[in-house]
């Protein structure tokens, strides 16, 4: 086990996600990697890539500092240490906004789930 540190909060923060399938094939399916990967990373055996590490932080809701290194707080925080809020509606209209203009750099995948994304963003981290 190369990485039981990262096991062990990835483990921890996909149990966070009650959305979160459990077999590796589903999971994987989930956060967009493989079956097989998902089995690197429960075993400690390998990290995600950086991109893959940002998508498992965000669908479970948990800090990417915190699930990749052990450090910072468990949960994303604002610079001033408060809690990070839930977008506004003016914000989420932003953040649509900029997903439309770099629409065309996106993967066909990315572009058909993000409304749903953008919505979910929309939930308070716990």
């Amino acid at each position: 086990m190369k990485f039981p540190g990262f096991s062990e909060r990835f483990i921890w923060a996909c149990a966070q996600d009650k959305k979160a399938p459990s077999t590796h094939r589903e999971l994987g399916k989930y956060f967009r990697v493989s079956g097989t990967s998902i089995g690197y990373y429960e075993r400690g055996e390998k990290l995600p890539s950086t991109e893959t590490g940002v998508r498992i932080a965000t669908k479970t809701g948990v800090s990417f500092d915190y699930l990749m290194t052990g450090r910072g707080s468990k949960y994303p925080v604002e610079s001033d240490g408060s809690s990070i809020e839930p977008l506004t509606q003016v914000n989420l209209n932003a953040a649509e906004f900029a997903i439309e203009a770099i629409g065309t750099h996106l993967d066909k995948k990315d572009r058909e789930t993000m409304p749903a994304r953008t919505q979910a963003c929309q939930k308070p981290f716990s």
